[in-house]
């Protein structure tokens, strides 16, 4: 029998839907000779390997491979002296996408909200670590701060995905507050500015966010939290919000007084106030918010403190904004202006004058400076 034929006959199959059983056994007999009678070859180590790691692939496909793979490929990172190396790398470094991809498996390997939002906010302080050690490189600095705010980013939405407990809320609350005194350490070029603000904002609305959810945990009377934590909790922030207000008073100081006093939006009262009476009304919310954390009233003590943050951010902005904007004026005014014909900087200089000519005396474009004389 031919190969062609065998071709043939095999190619045939493709059409027929209910083979006669008598075609069924000449075809089988046929194939069962064809096949004994060819020479077996040895199958080569590569042949060998592969058919190795198909069976291994069979026996794992129940249980869903990537998973398995990709625990026995941490467990073997843990177990070995490449986890200080991937600790430590940082961008540029060899080990820096290993690093990234055991993040990604890490990640994979969490099936609950709570759990991502939570190994989320732990990849943030690992970008934001990156970002502090890689300073010098703004271009680096700038791209580990973008993704420092996606991992915030998705961290948020995976607290607002199902009812959070009080568990979660703390440890939200915790990691915002550590993220928070890193940012403020941060040494940012100018060229980051913009999305180092993004940070900084996105980490204050998750850091607001957790705390009043501590707060209502309180208030459904949640056992895992006393009232004395959420006192505590609140005497804390009112502390970072009155270091805060305090630099922006000094700032405030460095205003030119010649200048209209920085104005903020109080949105409470729907009115626009300057920096000053910001301050004083941000002080006053404080001590009502500490009035109010006396009598245990800590929702209205709360929304106090964020009243009293919000005026203190908008006033920070504010003054910023117009020390760099005088500063620059003043830098631009110094180079465009031109020193006027007969003026010369420093001190014992006489203004140009008109000398009348006399005979033998000064020419009309002569100057007289008393340094020389």
């Amino acid at each position: 029998m031919s190969d062609s034929y065998l071709q043939h006959q095999l190619s045939e199959l493709k059409s027929v839907k209910t083979a006669p059983v008598l075609w069924r056994q000449q075809t089988k007999s046929q194939l069962l000779q064809k096949i004994a009678g060819t020479v077996e070859q040895p199958y080569t180590w590569r042949e060998q390997v592969w058919q190795t790691w198909q069976q291994i692939r069979f026996v794992l496909a129940p249980w869903r491979l990537a998973p398995v793979m990709a625990f026995v490929l941490i467990l073997l990172v843990g177990y070995t002296p490449v986890t200080s190396a991937l600790a430590a790398s940082l961008p540029g470094s060899p080990w820096y996408p290993l690093k990234r991809t055991v993040e990604k498996i890490e990640l994979s390997l969490r099936s609950s909200a709570d759990s991502q939002g939570l190994f989320y906010l732990t990849l943030a302080g690992r970008r934001l670590a990156e970002a502090k050690a890689m300073s010098a490189d703004s271009a680096i600095q700038a791209v580990l701060l973008r993704d420092y705010n996606i991992s915030l980013g998705f961290a948020a939405a995976s607290l607002e995905q199902d009812l959070p407990s009080t568990e979660l809320a703390k440890a939200y609350d915790q990691a915002t507050d550590f993220l928070s005194a890193n940012l403020n350490s941060l040494v940012v070029p100018l060229q980051n500015r913009q999305v180092y603000k993004s940070a900084v904002d996105l980490t204050n609305k998750i850091s607001a966010r957790s705390l009043a959810l501590l707060v209502s945990q309180h208030k459904e009377g949640s056992n895992n939290l006393t009232a004395d934590d959420v006192a505590q909790r609140l005497a804390t922030e009112i502390a970072k919000v009155e270091a805060k207000l305090e630099t922006v008073e000094v700032k405030a100081k460095e205003f030119p007084a010649t200048k209209p006093a920085p104005r903020v939006v109080w949105e409470r009262q729907a009115v626009i106030v300057p920096v000053t009476e910001a301050s004083k009304q941000a002080k006053a919310s404080l001590n009502e918010a500490r009035e109010l954390i006396a009598r245990k009233e800590f929702s209205l003590a709360l929304e106090k403190v964020q009243e009293s943050e919000d005026l203190t951010s908008k006033s920070e902005v504010a003054v910023e904004t117009e020390i760099t904007a005088a500063a620059e004026e003043s830098s631009a005014k110094d180079i465009k202006t031109p020193v006027p014909a007969g003026e010369v900087k420093g001190e014992n200089v006489i203004p140009q004058q008109e000398a009348k000519p006399e005979a033998g005396g000064l020419g009309e474009t002569d100057k007289i400076n008393i340094n020389n004389e």
